[in-house]
């Protein structure tokens, strides 16, 4: 089940077709940053997982989608501590990728 959803999700953004704000989400603390959500579980006792895939897209290099960072959201108080590590480390990554190019 969980890789349907993900080869699904994939599938979506290849062709453009992620929902924004369930699916596809673009990232207020680092404006160069998008975040591609996953959300599993949550039913028949299994606890949820929320997932995150955090990409840059540099629309002047054209259709380039560069993944920097995939990382598992604790869906305690934790998470947005947790959260904010994962989208500060994708957006340290893809400077460092910009200032190569």
């Amino acid at each position: 089940m969980i890789q349907a959803e993900v080869a699904r999700l994939m599938k979506a953004a290849r062709n453009g077709r992620l929902k924004p704000y369930l699916e596809l989400k673009h990232i207020r603390r680092n404006r160069m940053i998008y975040e591609l959500r996953l959300s599993f579980g949550g039913d028949l006792g299994t606890p949820p997982q929320l997932w995150r895939l955090y990409f840059g897209w540099h629309r002047d290099r054209g259709p380039l989608r560069l993944a920097l960072k995939f990382g598992s959201k604790p869906t305690d108080s934790s998470g947005r501590a947790v959260q904010n590590t994962h989208i500060d480390e994708a957006g340290d990554r893809y400077r460092s990728w910009l200032a190569r190019q």
